[in-house]
């Protein structure tokens, strides 16, 4: 995070799926770093970040999700092919970031 707002970028972070899409109702957002297995209220969730996915989808929302996560080989790739990307190094999000960015 620190080098993406070293870069100017501005970064909410939130820790649940119920409080990224309570940020997306108050605010604009050109991307969204997600990972796929992660706690949310106190409890291990294997598959908030498909979750996450499947909710924006279904609100019709159209930002761009790139899944950052050190599970890349056992991802469900069919639950993630709605995703921008995917990346298991830093470089390949900087990556992923710079392309999503500069396609707006």
């Amino acid at each position: 995070a620190s080098s993406f707002k070293s870069m100017g970028a501005k970064i909410d972070m939130v820790l649940s799926t119920s409080e990224a899409l309570e940020a997306l109702d108050k605010g604009q957002y050109d991307l969204i770093i997600s990972d796929i297995r992660r706690f949310e209220n106190g409890v291990a969730n294997p598959d908030a970040g498909y979750e996450f996915l499947d909710a924006l989808i279904k609100r019709g929302e159209h930002v761009p999700v790139i899944f950052y996560t050190a599970t890349v080989k056992t991802l469900n790739k069919s639950r993630t092919k709605a995703a921008y990307g995917l990346a298991h190094r830093s470089a390949e999000l900087t990556s992923l970031v710079i392309s999503a960015l500069s396609r707006q």
